[in-house]
């Protein structure tokens, strides 16, 4: 793992947690219960592809940040749509060239913006799996991420709990 990413992890998850999200069970009651994270985009999203099991690790990873530090978290494509409200924060936090840079170069960005309620604070957070790993190429953009925005880059490494 590159050293300029700071490690949250390793943290378990269970085999169940991931079946009862991909049933639509777990992302439901977590909409429901962090409206302030999870928007109608996210559920659209979560509906079209958990059963296939993606987005699990991006929900936990901001469930887990919101219930560790209070935190709000932007999942996933907050740099893209301009004019929705996840982009809309984004650009406040990076501000309008950072924002315009991650547009027209395309490149990966953390699967979370996580931020305090009251907008005074904010970093990113990729969530991985427990097979999942950072690749050269995210790595390569996150370098990227990080001179633009000077901000902290986390990794979230989930680890499978054997119970």
């Amino acid at each position: 793992m590159n050293t300029k990413f700071k490690s949250l992890g390793p943290l378990p998850v269970t085999k169940e947690q991931h079946e009862r999200f991909k049933a639509g069970e777990l992302w439901q009651q977590w909409s429901e219960s962090y409206p302030l994270i999870f928007d109608e985009t996210d559920k659209e999203r979560a509906r079209k592809h958990a059963p296939r099991g993606y987005y699990f690790y991006e929900w936990l990873a901001a469930v887990v940040m919101y219930e560790t530090t209070g935190y709000l978290s932007l999942v996933d494509h907050y740099q893209y749509h301009q004019g929705s409200r996840k982009n809309g924060l984004f650009r406040q936090f990076v501000g309008v060239k950072v924002a315009d840079e991650a547009l027209r170069i395309q490149r990966y960005y953390p699967d979370l913006l996580v931020y305090k309620p009251d907008l005074s604070d904010w970093y990113f957070v990729e969530a991985k799996g427990p097979k999942d790993s950072l690749q050269l190429d995210q790595a390569g953009s996150f370098d990227k991420v990080l001179q633009l925005t000077g901000k902290p880059i986390y990794l979230m490494q989930f680890v499978l709990f054997k119970e």
